[in-house]
């Protein structure tokens, strides 16, 4: 639990002493350390701990525990007359230790207050317990004394506390902006941001300095580099060598202090605004076609005199584009890489189709969704884009025709697609889409009793034909992904078990039990076929 001054000084004395009292004590170095809840063995004593002195010998501890103002009141619940009765039944009285079982005397009383310790109140215990020679064995410790042993000893637990007092501090050094403390490793930055609306266009900030290029080599690359900052919005760092002056806001300036202004390197960049902008990416095509890439996130990341950058590298998306507006020259330039690693198969149609479009050649815009707003048009010269495999492009479409049918996520992982993949893809689509399917080669996987089993082997070896049916549930195994098809009704017209399989099967009919269900792999005989009807999918 995170501790604070003023949620110490609001606890009661109960969950003052186990919340904050007893691992307090614990941290200071206190052993056997013991808390009374009331009754007749507590005899002023709210907490019991002892300490090796400095010669190793015992000294025993005894606190008493006030989670109020202690007044200078003659009498009444935490007066010091109450007090001063408890400190010497506290010092008088002994105690069984909670440990080692034996009777012990207390040396030392602390009294430990949460709140204040009024002026009255400790000049009236002052006198009383000098009279009673008991002033040298009494240790008071008020609600900010407490604190400051808190904060020493239990420190890792106001953390929270100190930080909120740091963000009170940094957000009242300034009337028009926030500052906001960051750390990382061993470097702390700071960074602000306007408290309102137009802060910084009615109180701008200034920052000042003076920079020396030398003419050398690196000093012209330098010098280039601040150049191209102040163009492009290049990021750029410069080091103490080339730095002659240099002035920060006094909002910053007053919280790190004029010995710290001498910076060892400055680093340049552009401001980070949070403005996004929703766009969608349009080419249209000279034959008429139109290809799109929709919600694509683009923000400011450097901003020049002569150039702008836009980008959505930070947004999740497969597709991450930079797009340059050269205002000098009145030019925009723009690139876009595609990750395909784990790509839903819907992005995937929507970037093929995009580049197929590309490659077309056509005038190419950025729509601004919010406005409606198209920036200024791009000729895209034909084949000036890759085109991608049509193959692909078709195999995508089937996935995402596959997705949209069963609501099953297809997601594509960016690598080779074998063969055998591809058939049943196409197969699956061609199942959903008609409801049935046919094929004339190929295995068929079916479970037989054990009975039915020895009658189609000793069918196949008289060279009977052998026709079956059967219901059941199927699915496919699509990029990985399990893609349910329903229930499924088969027909063949004359199949024979896989010849390579056929002795195997005879053993394993033959080590069978009555009640056992056999596994086979049959194909269609030359000539004939098997009927698959999907009951799900037939219209």
């Amino acid at each position: 639990m995170a501790l604070s001054k003023e949620f110490i000084s609001k606890l009661k004395e109960e969950p003052l002493q186990g919340t904050v009292l007893m691992p307090l004590f614990k941290g200071m170095g206190f052993k056997d350390v013991f808390q009374y809840h009331g009754g007749p063995l507590e005899q002023g004593k709210d907490i019991v701990m002892w300490k090796a002195d400095d010669l190793g010998n015992r000294v025993n501890y005894g606190v008493v525990v006030k989670a109020v103002n202690i007044s200078g009141k003659a009498s009444g619940k935490s007066s010091a007359a109450e007090v001063r009765m408890q400190i010497e039944q506290c010092l008088s009285n002994p105690y069984i230790d909670p440990v080692t079982a034996h009777e012990e005397r207390v040396n030392r009383c602390w009294v430990v207050c949460s709140n204040k310790i009024k002026k009255e109140a400790l000049n009236t215990l002052d006198t009383i317990l000098e009279s009673g020679n008991l002033k040298n064995n009494v240790t008071f410790i008020n609600g900010d004394k407490l604190w400051e042993l808190v904060e020493q000893y239990l420190s890792e637990r106001t953390v929270v506390e100190k930080l909120n007092q740091v963000r009170k501090i940094l957000d009242s050094s300034n009337p028009h902006y926030r500052i906001d403390p960051h750390i990382k490793g061993d470097v702390i930055s700071f960074s602000l941001h306007p408290k309102y609306p137009g802060a910084e266009k009615e109180h701008p900030l200034k920052v000042t300095g003076r920079f020396t290029f030398p003419k050398t080599v690196e000093g012209q690359k330098k010098f280039n580099e601040l150049d191209s900052f102040f163009k492009k919005g290049s990021p750029f760092t410069i080091s103490e060598e080339y730095i002659e002056g240099f002035s920060i806001p006094n909002p910053i300036r007053n919280i790190i202090g004029e010995e710290n202004l001498k910076p060892k390197e400055i680093k340049f960049g552009s401001p980070s605004l949070s403005h996004i902008i929703q766009t969608k990416f349009e080419i249209e095509c000279n034959d008429g076609n139109i290809g799109t890439l929709d919600n694509i996130q683009l923000r400011p990341v450097q901003v020049g005199s002569e150039e702008i950058t836009l980008s959505n590298r930070e947004q999740a998306s497969p597709w991450k584009t930079n797009i340059v507006f050269d205002l000098k020259n009145h030019r925009v330039r723009f690139d876009l890489d595609i990750n395909y690693e784990n790509i839903n198969v819907k992005k995937l149609v929507e970037v093929l189709n995009f580049q197929f479009a590309m490659a077309k050649g056509g005038r190419f815009s950025i729509i601004n969704l919010d406005t409606g707003i198209r920036y200024p048009k791009i000729n895209i010269e034909e084949a000036a884009w890759e085109n991608p495999d049509i193959h692909f492009v078709k195999l995508a479409e089937k996935l995402l025709y596959i997705q949209t049918a069963t609501n099953i996520p297809l997601n594509y992982d960016g690598g080779p697609i074998g063969k055998d993949e591809i058939e049943k893809i196409y197969l699956t689509a061609e199942k959903i889409e008609k409801g049935h399917a046919e094929f004339t080669s190929g295995n068929l996987h079916s479970n037989l009793t054990k009975e039915v089993a020895e009658k189609m082997v000793k069918a196949i070896e008289n060279g009977e034909r052998i026709s079956l049916t059967s219901d059941g549930e199927e699915s496919e195994m699509i990029l990985g992904t399990d893609v349910p098809l329903g229930p499924v009704s088969f027909a063949a017209d004359n199949v024979i078990i896989v010849p390579s399989e056929f002795e195997k099967f005879k053993k394993e009919i033959e080590n069978s039990k009555p009640t056992d269900s056999l596994s086979v792999n049959m194909v269609p005989v030359e000539g004939s076929s098997i009927h698959l009807h999907y009951s799900k999918w037939q219209s």
